[in-house]
């Protein structure tokens, strides 16, 4: 009768063991086996030609499913490798021409879409953009209707007086581009904003210089970065001068990374509000007033409020217009692609001009796809026909 190691182990070692190793470590387990099997009996052969098998199961002689033995998948990929690069050697104009089509149509969908998604987070740079809202005013006339970007000057403050729901306000005034002077030097091509000083509170800006409350007070100024180097070169702002217009010194209390690109507002310099005297009366339809909702608070609460709080300024509109108004409130992410509205100063995009967009982008990718796949198959195709030949 024939003694024969335990079976279980066997198929155990077989199963996990690299086949390359395989052959080594049984055949000296077998032979450790019957070397204990002669002197010590089969019942201790056997539990410790198991112990053996259980000893060997570690890292070193475990199969890798990276090592790829002939014919599998990996020898494929790495032969498919090497003759792409031995057919882009004898066809290098082929293989140019493919490669630049598909390279070219990639690079333009890529900075196709780079823009695409730009325009989609306009404004999402501001880290509370979801509870950011425009107040701006549909005024209906008797025989016209006017929507304006701009609302009354105490609009902002009203609202957020009479509704719980609105943590913040800000307002501001557009300056055009005024003339600013240092020394001798002239500057007069300078997007500036009229702004309160909440509006450094409620938008986020990166600060080089500064704080958010660098507009609190009059005479004050905020530069962006590019500005800053332009008035004063690598000389530290903060403290400085600039004369604004024929009668103003401004003290410069801040410095601002520049605007990001896709900011609906654009501008070089912030003035502070309280530098100019203003007619803060509900008639001065000239400001553009912007609220922050309390997290949790809906504009849908806020606009079932709204008639009791404009009640005034409604009968005011009716008697000297003989007109009715509408509050219109805009999610500062929406104002890029919302109608045109008199007075706005923000940049504007019409949406679906964006879906067109998109479709050039699928289109140039299949393009470049479908060129590069058309000639390798046509290459591939004449090596063939020089096989058969």
């Amino acid at each position: 009768m024939s003694v024969h190691p335990p079976s279980w182990p066997d198929r155990f070692l077989a199963w996990y063991c690299n086949p390359e190793l395989l052959e080594e470590i049984q055949g000296d387990a077998h032979e450790l086996y019957f070397e204990r099997l002669k002197h010590e009996g089969k019942r201790s052969a056997d539990l410790k030609y198991v112990w053996d098998v259980l000893r060997f199961f570690r890292w070193s002689n475990i199969k890798r499913e990276n090592e790829y033995l002939p014919g599998s998948l990996g020898a494929h990929w790495g032969l498919n490798f090497k003759m792409s690069v031995r057919n882009a050697g004898k066809n290098k104009l082929i293989f140019g021409v493919k490669t630049l089509g598909l390279s070219i149509c990639l690079a333009f969908s890529i900075l196709l879409a780079a823009f695409i998604v730009n325009e989609l987070t306009f404004d999402q740079f501001n880290s509370n953009y979801d509870r950011i809202y425009r107040v701006a005013l549909k005024i209906n006339f008797k025989d016209h209707v006017t929507n304006y970007a701009v609302s009354p000057l105490p609009i902002g403050e009203a609202l957020k007086e009479d509704i719980p729901e609105i943590q913040n306000y800000f307002r501001f005034m557009y300056e055009d581009k005024p003339i600013f002077r240092i020394d001798e030097n002239v500057f007069y091509e300078e997007a500036t904003l009229a702004a309160d000083s909440n509006f450094l509170k409620v938008l986020t800006f990166d600060f080089i210089k500064g704080d958010p409350y660098s507009l609190n007070g009059p005479d004050k100024i905020v530069l962006t970065e590019t500005l800053a180097a332009k008035f004063f070169g690598d000389e530290d702002p903060l403290g400085k001068s600039v004369e604004f217009g024929q009668s103003f010194l401004l003290e410069v209390t801040g410095v601002i990374k520049d605007v990001p690109a896709n900011s609906h507002l654009q501008f070089d310099a912030l003035i502070s509000w309280e530098t100019f005297e203003r007619d803060d009366a509900w008639g001065n339809l000239n400001a553009y007033n912007y609220i922050l909702l309390k997290p949790g608070a809906t504009i849908e609460e806020v606009k079932k409020k709204m008639p009791s709080v404009m009640e005034a300024y409604n009968e005011m509109i009716l008697r000297d217009y003989d007109a009715t108004f509408e509050t219109i409130f805009q999610k500062i992410t929406d104002i890029h692609f919302s109608e045109y509205q008199d007075e706005d100063i923000a940049q504007k995009r019409n949406k679906s001009h964006l879906f067109i967009l998109i479709a050039v982008v699928v289109l140039f990718l299949m393009t470049g796809v479908i060129n590069y796949l058309n000639l390798t198959l046509a290459e591939l195709t004449a090596n063939s026909k020089k096989l058969e030949f």
